[in-house]
Formats: structure tokens, sequence, C-alpha cells
């Protein structure tokens, strides 16, 4: 073997040896401060779940690498060793340096399986962590960050590929009051309540979360703004088979909702903002009702009709057609969104298992 080629192989060694020093180094790193991140942080803890699933990965080849050079170091001093009779010393001292690559490689694969080991249990950990991090404790369903994570997604599918989108906001009516006369843990039993409700009678593909204090919010997939509000009035019909009993008296439930279906090229945070306006509108109408936002003005769901274009209102005889035909579009986006969504999952366990 040439002079260059050993150089080479060594210098390969050498960067090996870097880059496993650098990957235990970010593993460490990232083990020490998980137990310190706050919820709060703008973290987005899903890039660093990814980054971790990634390093392990990459772990992993690195270890492939290393096996690879411990090969070649073996063959590399058998062929030394069978030169050796010639009585070249310096064919020995080369021999001897690779018998301790051979031995540090060896070291090396140790390393790195024990590393590999910790980071697919830090990545585990973040996950959970992650879990925890976007659920609210008292009812289960997702807080406001996991409203925010999933808002994003959505506000993206829209922009993007026109996947239309509702959000309603909901709020307790009258909920300062329960704390006030009968006390905070009435109150959460109450929030808890209305959290199961809120499962039980969305769809699967609904996501619903509890925002901050009293008020939740539900973003509605593949919907279109006469959904939505069909959907707040179910909501909010439904609340009437929901009571507690505190103090010796029964306590009902009901909620005021604000409705808007996300417009062209609407952010988020728009959207939001016409939502909530609705939300005030319907509270300011003396709650336990549905209002909803057509990107200029607010409606009562009773308008619901009026189009947010402004169009006139249809004859009833149309208006069964009408609505079968958008449940049938809603259907076809929500299967494509699925399939795709499918399809995307098949590719990557292709590509994962070619690889």
């Amino acid at each position: 073997m040439e002079f260059g080629g050993w150089s080479a192989f060594f210098s390969g060694v050498a960067f090996t040896a870097l880059l496993v020093v650098a990957g235990l180094g970010i593993g460490l790193f990232v083990g020490r401060r998980r137990g310190r991140m706050d919820v709060k942080e703008a973290v987005d803890l899903r890039g660093v779940a990814a980054v971790m699933d990634g390093l392990a990965d990459w772990t992993t080849d690195i270890m492939e690498d290393v096996t690879h050079y411990n090969e070649l170091v073996d063959r590399a001093s058998r062929w030394l060793a069978e030169g050796k009779g010639q009585g070249d010393e310096r064919l020995s001292q080369v021999i001897e340096v690779l018998t301790k690559i051979a031995r540090t490689n060896e070291q090396l694969k140790q390393r790195l399986a024990d590393a590999e080991n910790r980071l697919h249990t830090q990545t585990a950990e973040l996950q959970v962590f992650m879990s925890e991090a976007r659920t609210d404790p008292l009812t289960g369903l997702s807080n406001r960050r996991g409203f925010n994570d999933e808002l994003a997604r959505r506000e993206s599918e829209w922009l993007r590929h026109q996947i239309p989108y509702s959000v309603v906001m909901l709020d307790v009516d009258h909920f300062k009051q329960v704390n006030d006369r009968y006390g905070h843990a009435t109150g959460d039993e109450l929030l808890v309540a209305v959290g199961t409700q809120l499962k039980e009678i969305l769809r699967l593909s609904d996501y619903v979360a509890r925002i901050g204090g009293e008020e939740f919010a539900v973003l509605l997939a593949f919907a279109e703004i006469d959904t939505a509000i069909q959907t707040a009035e179910r909501i909010r019909r439904s609340m009437t088979g929901v009571a507690i009993a505190a103090a010796g008296r029964t306590i009902t439930v009901t909620l005021s909702a604000g409705v808007a279906q996300a417009l062209p090229d609407e952010p988020a945070k728009q959207l939001l903002a016409r939502a909530d306006e609705a939300l005030y509108a319907a509270k300011g109408a003396g709650r336990d009702c549905v209002w909803w936002h057509d990107g200029t003005r607010v409606h009562p769901a009773g308008d619901a009709r009026l189009a947010p274009t402004g169009s006139s209102v249809r004859p009833e005889s149309d208006d069964a057609f009408v609505s079968a035909c958008k449940e049938l579009r809603r259907q076809l986006l929500e299967l494509a969104g699925t399939a795709s969504g499918a399809a995307e999952d098949s590719s990557k366990t292709e590509r994962r298992g070619g690889s």
C-alpha cells in the first residue's frame, strides 16, 4: 500500500473519531438540558426529537463505518505481517500502530453502542415530554401549545393546497360565578365535564383544545362555514345534558360560540381574531348562542344561509341538495388527505427499508 493511501486511511480514521466525539458530546448536552426544559420556551420539541432520531441513525451508520475501518486495518496488518521477514524495521512499527488502532476501534464500537442506547432512551423521554407539554392536565385535552401547532399545520394546508378548515371558539357561560360561589374545585369539575362532552360529540378528525381558563377551541378539518356553524350548534345543544352537583344543587352548563372559516390567503392569526370577535358577539347577545364571522362582520347562527360572499339566500328546495354536495365534497377531501398521508408514510417506510 502506498504512503498516500495510508495517509488517506489515517485521515479517515481521525475524522471518524472526531465525529464520534461530537455525537457523544451532543447526546450528553441534550441529556443534561432535558431536565431543565421549560414548557414556556420557544422550543420546537418535535424538531428536537427528529434530530435525536437522526442522530441515533447516524450513530448506527458510524458504527458500520468503524467496522469497515476495522476490517481494513485487519487486512493491512496481515499484509504487513507477511512482509515482516524482509527486515524492514519500519514495518514492525507500523504493525504496532495498526494493532493499537484496531483495539481503539473496538472500544469505539462499544462506546457507540452505549451512546446509541442512551440516545434512544433520551428520544423516548423527549417524546413523552412533548406529549405532556401539549396536554391540558385537567381535562386531558390538548392545550394552547398543541392547538397552535395543529393550527399552523391547517394553515399550511390551506395556503398551499386550499384544503378548507374552520375554527370554533367556545366559552363556558358565567364560569366566574361558579368559581366564586362554589369554589375552584367545583369549577375544575365543571371544566372536566365540558371537556369530556366535547371529546364524545366531535369527530376523530376534529381537534379540540382547552386554550385557557374556561375557553375551548375546535379546529374543524375540511369544514366550510355551514358545517362549522352546524357543529357549533350541536356542541351548544349537547351541553344541556351536562350537569354536576355542588352544595346540594345541580349546576348546568351553557356555552357561547364564535365561528369563522379561513378565507383566501388569510393567516391563522387573523382567522382566530375573527372567531374571537364572533364569540364576543355571542356573549354580548345574551350567551348560550352561536355567532359567526363572514370576513367583514358578525352574524347570529340563524343567518347561516348568508354565504361569506354575500350571495342571496337560496330557496329551501335547493338547500338540502347544496348541503349534501358540500358534505360529499368534505368527505372526499378528507379521504384524499388520509390517502395522501398514508402514501407519504408508506414512502418513508420504503426509503428507510432500502437504506
